[in-house]
């Protein structure tokens, strides 16, 4: 039979769209409980966006908690391992807190994941899905691409304190450069090591343009390392943009990191990254890399219904 696309709303055609280009893909779709025992994010609270979780007691007297992050539960029920490749697909709700009030909402995410044993050619695969996926979310966008180790590279030759640390990754996260050079100052930090790391986080554009000049300040081995993996990645891709202060949040990222934006909403609409250190973290020796799309920040989005016609399943 066939569906009138009509009777949806634009983030729910947009779902759509993503789930069949990630099924066309070759991916199989991962359904998660609702709930989750609170003791799985207590022990990795600093992967999460928000350390508040919806927690209550169950008949069994455990306590539970609304799942506040899918890759945790996915990682949990796929158990990753060597010598296997998960391709996995989504489409679920999460619950954070709200921006601006106390209480919690209700967020609608889909996106991917691959775990087991990556290579340069998966990571590749998924960046080329993060493209395809911004292009059914707006005809304008842009998907910035950076590499955790190589910024930690440049981060540890600074020599300053764990806090200080802290304090700078944040003012890097939020692109508040003025800042971060202010405290490189104040913390200690040497002129030399400090001018290199902000001409790094300078460079944005093409991979053409971009990874010559950071070429030309690595000078490490382990950061001649981590920059050849991000040119291995990128090679071809000329469509996305190389960013290298477009970091995480997250300690647990440890190669590509990416962010992807569309025209007319003004925070990212999918982020994602190689995450092997939460594997180890949880006791699996593989790999892994995904994304998600946040659907929440795709309400604004106007899709032409007409132009994609009826369904026929």
């Amino acid at each position: 039979m066939k569906i009138d696309l009509s009777v949806l709303g634009s983030t729910e055609l947009i779902s759509l769209m993503l789930m069949s280009l990630y099924r066309g893909a070759g991916y199989r779709r991962y359904r998660m409980d609702r709930f989750e025992e609170y003791d799985l994010y207590v022990k990795n609270k600093d992967f999460l966006v928000s350390d508040s979780v919806l927690t209550f007691t169950d008949t069994n007297g455990r306590l539970m908690a609304l799942k506040p992050d899918v890759t945790l539960s996915l990682i949990k029920s796929i158990r990753p391992k060597r010598g296997e490749l998960s391709r996995l697909y989504y489409s679920e709700s999460v619950y954070r807190p709200s921006r601006g009030d106390n209480g919690f909402r209700e967020i609608s995410q889909t996106g991917v994941e691959c775990m087991g044993d990556i290579d340069f050619g998966t990571e590749k695969e998924i960046l080329s899905l993060a493209l395809d996926s911004l292009s059914l979310c707006g005809e304008r966008h842009i998907l910035e691409v950076s590499h955790a180790a190589l910024l930690s590279c440049f981060v540890d030759a600074l020599g300053i304190s764990d806090s200080a640390r802290h304090r700078l990754m944040g003012q890097i996260w939020t692109k508040n450069l003025h800042d971060a050079s202010a405290l490189m100052a104040s913390s200690g930090a040497g002129c030399a090591a400090s001018e290199r790391l902000l001409r790094l986080l300078d460079l944005c554009g093409g991979p053409s343009e971009v990874l010559p000049r950071a070429g030309e300040l690595a000078a490490t081995a382990d950061e001649k390392k981590h920059l050849a993996e991000l040119e291995q990645v990128c090679c071809g891709m000329d469509s996305l943009q190389i960013d290298l202060s477009a970091v995480s949040d997250s300690s647990y990222y440890n190669g590509i990191v990416f962010r992807g934006y569309v025209d007319g909403i003004p925070r990212r609409v999918l982020s994602g990254g190689r995450y092997d250190v939460l594997l180890q973290r949880l006791g699996y020796d593989a790999s892994a890399v995904g994304f998600a799309v946040y659907m929440d920040e795709l309400e604004r989005i106007d899709i032409p219904v007409a132009a994609l016609g009826s369904a026929e399943v």
